[in-house]
């Protein structure tokens, strides 16, 4: 099973805010937050049927990110940058509830996020369980080696590498659409689409 369950439990909040002057135009600021106070406090595995499996309660959940981008379209068609990290992956704890981007795009409804983010989940566990313990950094490789059905932004195929137990960094997009219909029509995997 793909781990997009691990960021089916991030999922991100947009939250966007206007302001105006009485002598200029209105203002759109987007901050992109986790959603720790949203968030359950742990993540449940197991088919419907079954009874849940409890597989966490974490202190700290990072993702390193390197770009937002937004659009008009429901399929990420022609979408605009907000924030560039570069090749400099920037760590976000979603328990913590940092905030993820701040951009100041234009005025508009935007149905479509994508974010450019590694599929390297960094995360600590406050209790034992499992093959966690309390204190360590595990690591997840959301996106493994053998696996090409994830696309860019361009619909070029990402390759994956690395395993569990050999994490490796792969750039990799996650996109949010108001019509995953759409947004899987236009090329993107069903696995990295919410």
């Amino acid at each position: 099973m793909r781990r997009l369950v691990s960021l089916a439990a991030l999922a991100a909040l947009a939250a966007c805010s206007s302001t105006s002057t009485t002598n200029g135009p209105s203002t759109i600021s987007l901050a992109i937050l986790s959603s720790a106070t949203a968030a359950p406090p742990s993540v449940v595995n197991g088919p419907a049927a079954a009874p849940p499996v409890v597989v966490g309660d974490p202190t700290s959940l990072e993702v390193g990110m390197y770009a937002l981008y937004i659009s008009h379209n429901t399929d990420c068609s022609n979408a605009v940058l907000v924030v560039d990290h570069g090749s400099t992956l920037t760590y976000r704890d979603f328990v913590q509830g940092d905030t993820l981007f701040t951009g100041t795009p234009a005025d508009g409804s935007y149905p479509c996020i994508a974010i450019h983010m590694s599929d390297v989940i960094r995360f600590q566990s406050a209790s034992a369980g499992g093959s966690c313990q309390v204190g360590p950094t595990y690591e997840n490789d959301i996106y493994r080696d053998g696996e090409t059905d994830w696309h860019d932004l361009d619909h070029n195929a990402i390759v994956g590498t690395g395993t569990d137990s050999v994490p490796a960094n792969d750039h990799v997009w996650i996109i949010f659409s108001t019509d995953t219909t759409a947004a899987q029509a236009a090329g993107f995997s069903p696995h990295q689409t919410l």
